[in-house]
């Protein structure tokens, strides 16, 4: 079924999820419509969002509003950004590999991990997001390092 699945929407552009026992079809590069929620500090961030290959990542609270393929809302200004090392050829490389931050603090989730322990203190939320433009023509690029 998975296969199956994975090659039909390969074959038209979108790719698939399973959220609350449905399966959602959604545009590659898309995402699902709904409320945006807002993570802050105030609202459950626990330490501070990174920019990596994969995206931004960040811990929160247990919240049960963050799914695959919805968006969700940073400040953009908190998250620590890719920091880079070696030549600038290597430099050059790694700034194509990793996603952009957006200006309006919106961005994708790709990736959510909910975990609890009935036992102990641990609830939280690990998340895995990218901005909402993920179109390699549309990918704005960093000013020259010198």
């Amino acid at each position: 079924m998975r296969d199956c699945l994975r090659k039909e929407c390969d074959a038209i552009g979108t790719n698939w999820c399973i959220n609350d026992g449905k399966l959602d079809v959604i545009v590659e590069g898309g995402y699902k419509e709904g409320e945006i929620p807002v993570i802050t500090s105030a609202t459950g961030m626990i330490g501070v969002p990174e920019q990596n290959e994969l995206g931004i990542s960040f811990k929160c609270l247990l919240n049960p509003h963050l799914k695959q393929n919805e968006r969700v809302q940073l400040d953009s200004s908190l998250i620590r950004q890719f920091g880079f090392t070696t030549s600038n050829l290597e430099i050059a490389k790694q700034i194509l590999a990793v996603p952009p931050l957006t200006t309006d603090g919106i961005y994708k989730i790709l990736y959510v991990n909910h975990y609890g322990d009935t036992r102990g203190n641990d609830w939280y939320s690990d998340v895995v997001a990218v901005s909402k433009i993920v179109n390699k023509d549309q990918i704005q690029f960093m000013p020259k390092i010198s």
